[in-house]
């Protein structure tokens, strides 16, 4: 029995060695972990970081608290990692996804203390003499942490330094040692030219650096998305003349860089059958007919998009563009009291497009996924082909088929469009809108008729895109 209790209590000291080497080094406050940061913001007020961190913690956010000239200040930074261009390369994702909006690379702690008032004196003998040029016998001690946000310089007082009586000592004051290692990486090669160079006090606001301003240039992102449109041109108040409805598809690829991004998109009928209509309607001269209307379509869009503002992720842009649709396959099949007779045609559509996008998010703009884009643009258009609702110059015959006739016009055209954003992640985005477009085109028949061709449709979509 006294054997199996020596047993018992050798085997639990063991284990009680065992968990205290593997659990000191996690819950220990021995040292703070240092590496490379990414500072995202200072605020003076903690619950103000600690709404930053709250949104940025799945970046493995934190917060540090510092004191400058006798004011505290949380700072919040991502990290760490240790090698600095990672740390960049993190840096400009976070910008490009508009996860953050400016941001330092800081070598320090995780987590630093209360700072503390240490003097070191630099002696100034005949000549004006560095701390570097100093002699290693009087070198005076220097306390450097990983990070130094500011090197308070004090004006020369009345006490004098025992190397040079006659002349008023230069205080400088740093933080204590914190860490050998972090000392050696942050220690430039001639301290006396760091400390007249320090860095400026940091503000409440992300600060923009030399470094993020040269990388942001090279920033450039690309979009990829999917399309799904249910078109309907049988509304009256966005088309006159055409009746049929149906999906269209296709997808949507996209660049930018900076304040400029470039879109191209395609869209083309879902269905092998295409728009479909089949409906009464009444000439002029009374009598009721039978029209049986049918065509494919496609739909080619490029944008330029030039951002003027973005303000706490609100954002007002410039839109231009230029617009192209084909009707293809185009028939109307007309049933009347004399006989049937079908005309076929097609019709090209494009011209520019200038308007304007404006995007607001739905709750904090740091913190909510959601967005609402309304836009609208004004078109010039240009129109050509083959009319399938009207005779042409030659004429045509009860119960055959023939070509419409000839169409030439320009005209005006407008739209507005309104849809949802919802950022699923960072690169992952679903949208769901509507739009109104109307676009009017008139020409002359060989029989003295206006003809009407219009772009104008009712939609319904959605998008799915993905950003890298």
């Amino acid at each position: 029995m006294e054997r199996r209790i020596r047993i018992y209590g050798v085997t639990g000291i063991v284990l009680v060695v065992f968990l205290a080497f593997m659990l000191l080094p996690a819950y220990g406050a021995s040292k703070p972990e240092t590496g490379y940061y990414i500072l995202t913001g200072s605020f003076m007020k903690v619950t103000n970081a600690e709404q930053e961190l709250k949104r940025l913690k799945k970046y493995n956010a934190s917060i540090t608290e510092e004191s400058l000239s006798g004011k505290k200040w949380y700072r919040v930074s991502i990290g760490p990692y240790k090698d600095k261009d990672k740390a960049k390369s993190m840096a400009r994702q976070l910008k490009r996804k508009k996860v953050i909006a400016s941001y330092n690379i800081k070598i320090m702690a995780k987590a630093v203390p209360d700072l503390e008032i240490v003097s070191v004196t630099k002696s100034t003998p005949q000549k004006e003499q560095t701390i570097s040029e100093a002699a290693p016998a009087k070198a005076a001690p220097v306390a450097v942490v990983p990070y130094v946000p500011e090197a308070v310089v004090q004006s020369p007082g009345p006490e004098t330094s025992p190397a040079s009586p006659a002349k008023s000592a230069e205080v400088i004051t740093l933080p204590p040692v914190t860490d050998q290692t972090a000392i050696a990486a942050r220690m430039p090669e001639t301290p006396a030219k760091a400390a007249v160079e320090s860095p400026p006090a940091p503000s409440p606001a992300p600060v923009k650096t030399a470094v993020s301003v040269a990388k942001k240039a090279k920033d450039w992102s690309l979009t990829a998305g999917y399309n799904l449109w249910q078109l309907d041109m049988s509304k009256h108040y966005v088309n006159g003349n055409f009746k049929s409805k149906d999906f269209m598809h296709g997808p949507t690829i996209g660049f930018s860089k900076k304040n400029v991004g470039l879109s191209f998109t395609y869209l083309t009928t879902m269905s092998n059958k295409g728009f479909k209509a089949d409906v009464y309607e009444t000439f002029d001269s009374g009598e009721i007919y039978r029209r049986k209307e049918g065509f494919k379509r496609d739909d080619y869009d490029a944008t330029l998009r030039y951002t003027l503002l973005n303000i706490s992720q609100i954002s007002a842009s410039v839109l231009a563009g230029f617009k192209y649709t084909r009707l293809y396959d185009m028939s109307s099949t007309y049933t009347r009291s004399a006989g049937e007779y079908t005309i076929t045609g097609y019709m090209d559509i494009w011209g520019p497009a200038l308007g304007m996008e404006l995007i607001a998010p739905f709750g904090n703009p740091s913190q909510t996924p959601f967005f609402m884009s309304l836009s609208g643009s004004g078109m010039f258009l240009r129109g050509t082909g083959k009319h399938p609702q009207f005779v042409p110059a030659s004429g045509g015959s009860y119960g055959t088929t023939f070509e419409g006739a000839d169409f030439s016009a320009n005209g005006w055209g407008a739209y507005a469009d309104a849809h949802f954003i919802w950022k699923v992640t960072n690169a992952f985005q679903f949208q769901l809108g509507e739009r109104y477009q109307s676009a009017s085109l008139k020409d002359t028949s060989p029989q003295g008729y206006t003809m009407h061709a219009s772009n104008g449709y009712f939609a319904f979509y959605t998008r799915l895109s993905y950003d890298w």
